[in-house]
């Protein structure tokens, strides 16, 4: 068996704690869902609304998880987050048209996910970013998870206006947490996290940083070299 190792990544996520609310709607499990345009189901799957974009002419499909404003937080239903002030040029740039999000940079989900050797099922065109940086300073994450090329990794249902995404369970301060990870800025956690492939992630402020003055959070990620699904020892 390989050591087990860890991996830090830039990831994009909203997740689900036990506990006491932090925001959004409380559940009758006594589970507590962080955005308030969010449905969680109990197969670990989350729906969101669904809104349509286009991208050097080209419709796709999206989800937006945080904003850095409160307008835009009110407005899509989700948290505002202050860190996504701090992205800089891991935005890409992007506006609305006639209420259709229009940015320079799609996503190519016709790759074939392969978690052993570190190949992610989708990968950013070149210049892609899911954070959009609108023209009055607001910057929202705003992950792609369909277009005519196919379909994020993470999506098992998509209908008119809402995309039903798979969940991750992870551990934060002791509670098990379930998160979607979109995308990642290395070939690596975005193949383990069934994320997109987005290296312009990387340019956000600022790596091995955390703080306030940072775009990042840490993240780690646990794997073994077990595989397999008829060993036992997977």
């Amino acid at each position: 068996m390989r050591p087990i190792r860890t991996t830090a990544a830039l990831t994009l996520a909203l997740a689900t704690l036990g506990g006491t609310a932090l925001a959004g709607p409380a559940q009758a499990s006594g589970r507590t869902v962080f955005l308030a345009s969010a449905v969680e189901h109990a197969d670990h799957t989350v729906t969101l609304p669904v809104h349509r974009g286009r991208a050097g002419g080209a419709s796709f499909w999206y989800v937006v998880l945080d904003a850095s404003t409160s307008g835009a937080a009110q407005r899509f239903g989700v948290n505002r987050s202050n860190k996504l002030s701090n992205a800089g040029s891991a935005a890409q740039p992007g506006h609305f048209d006639h209420g259709v999000l229009v940015v320079g940079a799609g996503v190519d989900f016709r790759p074939d996910r392969d978690v052993g050797n570190g190949v992610p099922g989708s990968t950013g065109e070149d210049g892609y970013s899911p954070l959009v940086r609108l023209p009055g300073g607001a910057v929202i994450d705003a992950p792609q998870v369909a277009n005519a090329t196919g379909r994020h990794d993470k999506v098992v249902g998509l209908s008119a206006g809402r995309v039903t995404l798979r969940e991750t369970e992870g551990r934060s301060r002791g509670n098990v947490v379930h998160y979607v990870s979109t995308d990642a800025s290395k070939a690596g956690p975005a193949a383990l996290e069934g994320a997109t492939l987005a290296p312009r992630l990387d340019r956000a402020p600022r790596p091995g940083a955390d703080g306030t003055d940072s775009a990042r959070a840490s993240l780690a990620a646990f794997t073994n070299g077990q595989v397999g699904a008829d060993n036992p020892q997977r």
